[in-house]
């Protein structure tokens, strides 16, 4: 029976242990499923994985019905501010921390913004 793993976070700067258990994760494994092309690269160029062993396939959008986006800015309080958003793990190869260190400046410009 093949072996497929997907995966959905792939460290840029692993550990030796994470490197070992990804490593050996793509050794036991068919092929690995990951959401983006940089997950990809991380994969081939990181860990070392054959590219053809390797499929991308990203992330989905959910069917779900159109909600006025006034409707959750008024729900949460924030009705004419501009909210920044982000989604999924939380890591250092996200960017978030660039993010972090914009805010003042992004404030500076954008005094609606949500702080």
């Amino acid at each position: 029976m093949p072996i497929v793993t997907t995966l959905h976070t792939i460290l840029r700067e692993p550990d030796p242990d994470q490197r070992r258990v990804l490593e050996e994760v793509a050794a036991l494994s068919d092929r690995l499923v990951v959401m983006s092309e940089r997950g990809c690269e991380f994969l081939q160029e990181i860990y070392h994985v054959a590219p053809e062993k390797i499929d991308v396939i990203p992330h989905g959008i959910p069917a779900v019905p159109f909600v006025d986006p006034s409707f959750h800015k008024d729900l949460f309080g924030v009705e004419g501010k501009l909210v920044l958003l982000s989604f999924g793990l939380l890591s250092a190869n996200k960017g978030i921390e660039n993010v972090i260190a914009a805010l003042p400046a992004i404030v500076a410009r954008y005094p609606n913004v949500v702080t």
